[in-house]
């Protein structure tokens, strides 16, 4: 096996290329300029070859970086409730279908990571047959519009791949949405007093960021599952729930303070001024809090993921979430200490 990845420097990425690395041989696609010389140097002390370029140059520059390589893994993606959709687009949608094409023209299986934001608005445990509903989030639309694209790819012409949506990651590493949240509670002056308690009752399907990375090469290695979908999480639990972990593990104790909002339609309101404060500004809107991500909160994605489980990870349980954030913890104060 010879392995194409995308977005290897990526919080997903990170640790799947450090697994992979120990069994096969890795080519890693860097765009030099949004990737740190710390982060190619990391990828290059693993035994990867680095090669620059970027997604959205077309199908035919894809092709020539991939070429040698017997499987790909995409995961480049833009993952952001703020940006446009022309901005989500050229990267979710246009960048994916040239990394497809790719894989199609080279003849190789390619492991596409998608999200559970793609299903849109869903009413109790879904699953991967579930029909896709409302979208929630211009993020989520934008990566349902590649899947989509990939799916066409995948019937049409015969690609080879494998989608995998997982649930919100968490773990060591991660700089995305979810850390922001944990941040924005753990260090706040409110010390827990923080949006997301509004919803304390939305459940979410919460992933250890070592089983999203395990699931993409329990794909790689089982050709038994080209051609299918998994939706990948294994611990369904409410916001209530994940702010009592939250506070056991930083505070040593069950249960943050009350939300001083608590007025769901109040958070969203906020949403739409932090969004118009930060326009005006030229900066990001505080707390990432968007309209998007407020809806995110609201709703949430409560999924069965025990096909992935069954097919994707030999069987084993998922980690635990609790094991994620005590990793992020420890490497969140660990890197602090160094600054």
């Amino acid at each position: 096996m010879k392995v194409f990845v995308t977005g290897a420097a990526g919080f997903i990425g990170k640790h799947l290329v450090r697994h992979l690395a120990q069994i096969t041989s890795v080519v890693c696609l860097i765009h030099k300029e949004t990737t740190s010389e710390k982060d190619i140097e990391m990828l290059r002390s693993l035994g990867c070859e680095i090669v620059f370029g970027d997604i959205t140059q077309g199908s035919e520059a894809m092709t020539n970086v991939m070429r040698g390589c017997t499987h790909a893994v995409h995961l480049a993606g833009m993952y952001c409730f703020s940006a446009t959709e022309e901005e989500l687009d050229k990267i979710n949608v246009d960048g994916a279908v040239n990394v497809a094409n790719a894989a199609l023209e080279l003849g190789i299986h390619l492991v596409h990571y998608g999200t559970v934001a793609e299903f849109g608005l869903q009413i109790g445990i879904f699953t991967e047959a579930s029909p896709h509903g409302k979208k929630i989030c211009a993020y989520g639309a934008s990566k349902a519009r590649g899947s989509k694209l990939i799916r066409r790819l995948r019937d049409l012409h015969g690609l080879k791949v494998t989608i995998i949506y997982p649930g919100p990651v968490l773990g060591e590493g991660d700089h995305n949405i979810s850390a922001d949240y944990i941040d924005a509670i753990t260090t706040s002056p409110w010390r827990g007093g923080m949006l997301g308690q509004t919803y304390r009752h939305s459940v979410h399907t919460w992933l250890h960021v070592h089983d999203a990375s395990d699931a993409g090469i329990g794909a790689l290695m089982n050709r038994r599952t080209i051609g299918r979908e998994y939706l990948v999480g294994g611990h369904m639990l409410s916001f209530e729930q994940f702010n009592q972990l939250i506070a056991r593990i930083w505070f040593g104790q069950e249960r943050l303070r009350r939300p001083w909002l608590q007025w769901s339609r109040g958070i969203t309101i906020m949403a739409y001024i932090f969004v118009w404060v930060a326009y005006l500004l030229g900066t990001k809107p505080l707390w990432r809090l968007t309209p998007d991500s407020d809806r995110v909160m609201r709703f949430g994605f409560a999924f069965n993921g025990s096909r992935a489980r069954q097919e994707l990870l030999g069987g084993m349980p998922y980690r635990e979430i609790e094991s994620a954030l005590v990793d992020y913890k420890d490497d969140h104060c660990s890197v602090c200490s160094r600054l």
